[in-house]
């Protein structure tokens, strides 16, 4: 991979760590293994585990999804590294922020399931 480090090469990365996402909505966890193959990453066809849903590689790095909504990295020394975590930390909070808004409801009232009318219940 061009701008590796090396003896001859002059530029040396540092390597990026681990990092675990957790709760990660499964739409969301799609729209990330189709973000890291936007900017290179080959999606593997064969899983390693069944509780794996996909498995992305960038250079020798390699992002897991997984079915209980985590998703791995191995980290590595790829230079863009830091810039794609960043990229996935801002997907996966945008997606929580608008799943718990959408839990509580927009008033954060409680509505009776057997009503139609969006009329509070009391408590």
């Amino acid at each position: 991979m061009a701008g590796h480090s090396g003896a001859n090469s002059g530029v040396l990365y540092r390597g990026v760590p681990t990092k675990t996402w957790r709760e990660v909505p499964l739409p969301t966890s799609f729209e990330i293994r189709n973000l890291l193959s936007k900017v290179g990453g080959g999606i593997d066809r064969d899983l390693r585990q069944e509780t794996e849903i996909w498995r992305a590689r960038l250079g020798s790095t390699v992002f897991t999804g997984y079915q209980n909504g985590t998703i791995y990295c191995t980290g590595g020394l790829e230079p863009d590294l830091t810039h794609i975590y960043l990229r996935i930390d801002e997907t996966v909070k945008a997606h929580k922020r608008t799943t718990s808004r959408t839990r509580r409801g927009a008033t954060g009232h409680r509505f009776s399931p057997s009503t139609d009318s969006g009329e509070t219940t009391g408590g």
